[in-house]
């Protein structure tokens, strides 16, 4: 069995002057983590991503790990951001 987990997170605060690009869903970086690295990241941590590998692994699944963005609470989300990271999620239905 395949399962594909992929994470975009974010609260919206239409009053907060910070701009939701996708630096501030990447912690500063040019993207978020995707792959091996964000599987690496959330595994074994007290994290709804690392809650959905575990059962995964308990399970004996392959995983297909995505996108993994999450942004701490601030404006509305640009719309590059959005597209690119919706587009990263619907990419695993091909791996899947």
């Amino acid at each position: 069995m395949k399962i594909g987990i992929a994470m975009m997170s974010h609260e919206t605060n239409t009053f907060s002057p910070v701009i939701t690009d996708l630096k501030r869903f990447s912690g500063g970086n040019e993207k978020p983590p995707s792959g091996e690295i964000a599987l690496d990241i959330y595994k074994g941590t007290a994290s709804c991503l690392g809650g959905f590998i575990s059962v995964a692994e308990q399970n004996k699944a392959e995983i297909i790990m995505g996108i993994a963005a999450g942004a701490p609470p601030s404006g509305p989300v640009k719309q590059q951001a959005y597209e690119f990271i919706c587009s990263d999620i619907l990419q695993l239905t091909d791996k899947i």
